[in-house]
């Protein structure tokens, strides 16, 4: 069984703005930090699956993900995870690709996919080259089941994007 002791969130924006607006002259300063923290459990603000994996795509490749069974290899030793009858509660997966055109699509196809979960009211979307999307939900999180638990990501520009992939949850049955 693993055992995460603890998983840290921050993000912090901050920005300066000038502006002419009627002639007058508008400065604006802001900030936004937000901060959060995983703890090992089954609980809200817990954790107590983690799956990680990065890697490049081939031109035009399609790569599955199973929630069921995501396997890695760590010290040559291979680890299967599986999400089955559990949440995710932090889904975040990056385009790691610094070239322009690198995109990179997140999608759910065909049958047990995750068709408009995580708030998306769509089959997928792109990731342009050095960003990241985020799924977040520090109380509940997606219940992973058979008709919910297959991902893609694609190389749909035919220029071999990298990316990196984590994925945490909690075991919601016995």
């Amino acid at each position: 069984m693993s055992f995460i002791q603890y998983l840290d969130l921050v993000s912090s924006l901050k920005w300066h703005q000038t502006d002419i607006v009627n002639d007058t002259l508008l400065f604006e300063d802001a900030n936004l930090t937000i901060s959060d923290r995983f703890t090992s459990g089954t609980g809200a603000d817990q954790v107590n699956k983690a799956f990680y994996t990065n890697g490049e795509l081939s031109s035009g490749q399609n790569l599955q993900f199973d929630l069921f069974s995501l396997n890695r290899t760590i010290f040559d030793k291979q680890i299967t995870t599986d999400f089955s009858g559990d949440n995710l509660k932090l889904f975040y997966v990056e385009n790691t690709s610094t070239g322009v055109g690198q995109d990179l699509f997140v999608c759910a196809t065909g049958s047990g996919g995750i068709s408009h979960s995580f708030g998306y009211g769509y089959l997928g979307w792109i990731i342009k080259p050095q960003s990241y999307s985020i799924f977040f939900d520090r109380n509940i999180g997606y219940a992973v089941n058979s008709t919910a638990r297959y991902f893609y990501i694609n190389d749909i520009s035919g220029n071999s994007p990298s990316y990196q992939i984590a994925l945490f949850g909690v075991t919601t049955t016995g």
